[in-house]
């Protein structure tokens, strides 16, 4: 729940991805859907935001760094996936053009790029 399990996913989100982008605890993120441990810890988390268009897009996919390689992202990937499709239709998401290990994972589960973009800082002209 955005509002109920903000702290935890928040933290959970930030210990074991600092460049997380997604805006939890402020309604934007409809849907979660997370994996726990035998012992109720978070493991592996991600959520489903509407899209100004208002399709899901994918969002804030996180697994717990020491369990990195097993899997987890892509059971939460396609379970939030399979919910997006049965409902809309369609299913969107945005990563890091860096992080090559998501961008395999989300290859392998049938997405494709439809947009890249780049930022850089600009130099100062001061």
């Amino acid at each position: 729940d955005d509002t109920r399990d903000a702290a935890e996913i928040r933290a959970f989100s930030h210990t074991h991805n600092p460049r997380v982008w997604t805006e939890i605890g402020t309604g934007a993120v409809e849907e979660w859907v997370g994996l726990r441990d035998g012992s109720g810890a978070l493991i592996a988390v991600g959520g489903a935001e509407r899209h100004p268009r208002g399709v899901p897009a994918l969002a804030g996919i996180v697994t717990a760094t020491s369990l990195r390689g097993q899997g987890l992202g892509a059971v939460i990937t396609a379970a939030l996936t399979r919910r997006a499709l049965s409902a809309y239709g369609v299913c969107t998401l945005g990563v890091f053009s860096d992080n090559a290990t998501a961008l395999r994972l989300y290859a392998r589960l049938g997405y494709r790029t439809g947009r890249a973009w780049s930022s850089r800082q600009l130099a100062s002209s001061v």
